[in-house]
C-alpha cells in the first residue's frame, strides 16, 4: 500500500466516465449476455483467501465525505491484507480490488498489485503474483514507471514480453510520486490542480499533450476498453449458439404444448402415424427404416423364438416318452399277464383303467382313460407354450419401447404412452393369448382328431406290438431250431391274438397304449399340430395380430378414443403444470438467445476469431491490474 494510495486514487478517478455511449451500450449487452448463463468469460484469479467487502456510495469524488470514507477504505484493506506484517518485510499474497459502478459507469474494477523491486526480499512472490494477472489474456495492464527508482525497471522487461501488448498495455508515470513536503492532503491538491501542475515546469517542454493527466488516461482506457469489448463479443456467438441448440433439444424432448383436447388429439395422432409405420416395418420384416437397436426387429426376434420353441419341443417330446421291451420271456402262455403288466407304462395304464372303472361290461374300457392318460403327457406342452408367450412378451416390451423412444422425443409422453401400450393393451392382448394356450391345450387334452391316418396308425402299432410278441421267443433257452421257426410262423401270432382276446384287461392295456402312441405321433412328430397351432393362434393371432397393441394404435383408433373416451386420452397425452411452465420458461429463454444472437452479429465482425485483446471480465466487469511501483 504506502505511497500506491496515489495511483489507486488517481486510477479511480480516471475511471470514473470511462467509456463512450457505444462502449457502454455493449458492456449493458454483455451483461445481458451472463444474465441468460453465457459466460465466455475469464474471470479473475482465485485469491487465496476471501477477504471482507467493504461498500460506500458516493459520486462527489474529491469531496470531503469521499476523502474521509475513501482513507478509510484503503486503511481497512491494507489492514486486511498485511496484518501483523505491516511492520515486515513479508508479501501477502491476497490484493486489493477496487469497484466502481453506477446507472451512469461502466462496471469496472482495479487490481492493485505490489511493486517490482528487484532489491526486496519478496520479489520472487512479487513477480509470481504479477505474472498471475497478466497471464489473463483479457486484461488491461497499466505498467507503472517511477523514474527516481531505477530498480523497478523491471516492469519494463515484463512489457515486452506481453504478446499484442499494443493492445493490453499503457504506461504510467506516477506525478504523485513527487510529494511536497509539510502539504496538507497532497494527493487531491495535485489532483485538483493538476491542468495547473502540467502547464508548469519541465513538462510542457515534452511536447506529450495527450499523454499528460487523467482525461488522457481516460481516454487512453477508453480506447482500449471499447477496442477489448468490440472484439470480445463475436467470440459470444458459438456459445450463443450452443445454448440455443441446447434449448431447442430440451424443448423437442418435451414436445409440443397438449393443454387442450385438441392438442392431445393431434399430438397422439402424429405419434400413432409413426409408430404404426415403424410397427408395420418390423412385423413384416422390413428393417431398413427401422432404428438400428436389434429389439425394433420383431418378426426377426418372433421367428428365433419360435424356432427355438420348435427344437425344445422336439428334443424334448419328439418321440414317446416311454421305451417298450420284450413283452413275453417264456413260452409259458400262464407268465404272460404277469410279464406284460410288469411293464412300468402298462402297470401305470392298467391301474388308470382300473381306478376309472365305471359303468362299463367287463373287458370294456372307460372311454375318459385315454383323456386322463393323454393329459400327463401334454400337462408339459403348455407349460412350454406360457414360456414362449413370456419370451416374446419381454421381447415385445423392448420393442414398443424402442419405437416409441424413436417416434417422439417428449420423454412424458414416451413414459405415459409405454405405460398405456404395456401395461393396459398389451397386458389384455397376453391375457386373450393365455386363454388361446389354455383352450388349445383343452383340445390336446381332448384327443380330438380328423385326421384319417390316426385310426391307421394305431392299428398298424397294435399288429407291430404283437408282431414283437411274436418274435420275442426267438431267444427264449433251450428252443430247438424247428421249434424257433414255429415261434415266428403266422400261427404262432395267432395263437398270441387268441390269448390276447381271451384276456380282455390285458389287450385293453395294450390298445389303449397304442392310441396314445398314435395320437402323439399325429399331435407332435407327423404334423406337429401342437406347434402350429401355437405359432398361428397364440403369437401370431394374439400377440402380433390386429388385437395386439402395436396393430391397434393407429391415428383411426386416437381419434375415436378422443371422441368416446376423451379423458383416457387426457390421462395418456395430457401435461402437467410444471412441464407447461418449463416450455414457457425455454421458450423465453429461446428468444432471448436469438436476440442476442443478432445483436451479437451486429456489434462484431461475423465469424471473427481472436485470441488477444479481449475485455477481462466477470460478468461485464472490467479487470484493470496494475503494476505499481
Amino acid at each position: 500500500m504506502g505511497e500506491n494510495v496515489s495511483l489507486n486514487r488517481e486510477i479511480l478517478e480516471a475511471s470514473v466516465g470511462l467509456g463512450d455511449k457505444v462502449t457502454v451500450d455493449k458492456l449493458q449487452f454483455i451483461e445481458r449476455l451472463h444474465a441468460i448463463g453465457v459466460s465466455k468469460y475469464i474471470g479473475l484469479p482465485q485469491e487465496p483467501e476471501a477477504l471482507n467487502v467493504a461498500e460506500f456510495e458516493n459520486s462527489l469524488f474529491g469531496s470531503t465525505e469521499f476523502r474521509i470514507e475513501f482513507a478509510h477504505l484503503l486503511a481497512t484493506a491494507s489492514r486486511q491484507i498485511l496484518g501483523s506484517q505491516l511492520e515486515s518485510q513479508a508479501l501477502s499474497q491476497a490484493t486489493l480490488h477496487i469497484t466502481v459502478q453506477g446507472p451512469n459507469q461502466i462496471k469496472l474494477t482495479v487490481v492493485d498489485l505490489p511493486g517490482l523491486v528487484t532489491t526486496h526480499p519478496s520479489s520472487t512472490n512479487a513477480r509470481r503474483l504479477v505474472d498471475r494477472y497478466i497471464d489473463n489474456p483479457r486484461s488491461i495492464v497499466l505498467a507503472v514507471v517511477v523514474p527516481e527508482d531505477p530498480d523497478t525497471q523491471e516492469v519494463l522487461q515484463i512489457i515486452r514480453s506481453i504478446p499484442n501488448k499494443e493492445d493490453r498495455v499503457i504506461g504510467v508515470m506516477n506525478k504523485c510520486d513527487k510529494r511536497q513536503d509539510c502539504a496538507d492532503y497532497w494527493v487531491l491538491d495535485a489532483i485538483k490542480n493538476e491542468r495547473h501542475y502540467f502547464q508548469t515546469g519541465v513538462w510542457p517542454t515534452l511536447n506529450q499533450p495527450t499523454k499528460l493527466g487523467i482525461g488522457n488516461l481516460r481516454q487512453a482506457l477508453t480506447r482500449m476498453h471499447s477496442d477489448h469489448i468490440t472484439t470480445s463479443i463475436p467470440e459470444f456467438i458459438p456459445e450463443i449458439q450452443r445454448n440455443l441448440g441446447q434449448c431447442q433439444s430440451k424443448l423437442a424432448q418435451l414436445g409440443n404444448p397438449r393443454n387442450t383436447l385438441r392438442e392431445q388429439r393431434d399430438c397422439m395422432v402424429a405419434l400413432a402415424s409413426e409408430i404404426s409405420r415403424f410397427s408395420t416395418d418390423a412385423i413384416e420384416g422390413i428393417y431398413h427404416n427401422l432404428p438400428v437397436d436389434i429389439s425394433a426387429r420383431i418378426r426377426g426376434n418372433v421367428q428365433k423364438s419360435l424356432e427355438s420353441f420348435r427344437d425344445r419341443m422336439a428334443e424334448d417330446f419328439g418321440g414317446f416318452p416311454q421305451t417298450i421291451p420284450h413283452l413275453l420271456t417264456s413260452r409259458d402262455e400262464h407268465t404272460w399277464r404277469d410279464s406284460i403288466l410288469a411293464v412300468p407304462i402298462l402297470q401305470s395304464i392298467h391301474e388308470v383303467i382300473r381306478d376309472n372303472r365305471g359303468r362299463e361290461f367287463t373287458g370294456e374300457i372307460n372311454p375318459h382313460v385315454p383323456r386322463v392318460l393323454w393329459s400327463s403327457y401334454t400337462d408339459p406342452w403348455a407349460a412350454r407354450g406360457v414360456e414362449l408367450i413370456d419370451e416374446i412378451l419381454e421381447s415385445l416390451l423392448d420393442s414398443i419401447e424402442t419405437l416409441v423412444q424413436e417416434a417422439t422425443q417428449d420423454e412424458e409422453l414416451q413414459n405415459s404412452t409405454m405405460s398405456w401400450l404395456c401395461n393396459e393393451l398389451l397386458t389384455v392382448t397376453t391375457e386373450a393369448a393365455n386363454e388361446e394356450l389354455a383352450r388349445l391345450h383343452d383340445y390336446e387334452e381332448n384327443m380330438w382328431s380328423l385326421v384319417p391316418r390316426h385310426d391307421h396308425l394305431r392299428i398298424s402299432l397294435y399288429d407291430d406290438a404283437v408282431n414283437e410278441m411274436a418274435t420275442s421267443p426267438v431267444g427264449f433257452s433251450g428252443l430247438s431250431p424247428d421249434v424257433a421257426a414255429t415261434v415266428q410262423s403266422v400261427q404262432w401270432k395267432n395263437h398270441i391274438k387268441l390269448w390276447l382276446s381271451n384276456n380282455p384287461d390285458v389287450d385293453g392295456v395294450l390298445q389303449t397304449l397304442n392310441h396314445l402312441k398314435a395320437y402323439y405321433e399325429i399331435a407332435i412328430i407327423s404334423v406337429g399340430r401342437f406347434i402350429d397351432n401355437v405359432g398361428l393362434q397364440i403369437i401370431e393371432r394374439h400377440l402380433l395380430g390386429k388385437k395386439s397393441p402395436l396393430s391397434m394404435f393407429t391415428p383411426s383408433y386416437v381419434l375415436n378414443m378422443a371422441e368416446d373416451d376423451p379423458e383416457k386420452l387426457q390421462s395418456i397425452a395430457g401435461e402437467n403444470a410444471e412441464k407447461t411452465v418449463e416450455i414457457e420458461d425455454i421458450n423465453q429463454e429461446i428468444l432471448t438467445l436469438k436476440e442476442a444472437l443478432v445483436e451479437a452479429r451486429s456489434h462484431g465482425i461475423l465469424h471473427h476469431s481472436t485470441t488477444s485483446g479481449t475485455l477481462a471480465a466477470q460478468g461485464s466487469r472490467a479487470e484493470i491490474s496494475g503494476a505499481v511501483a
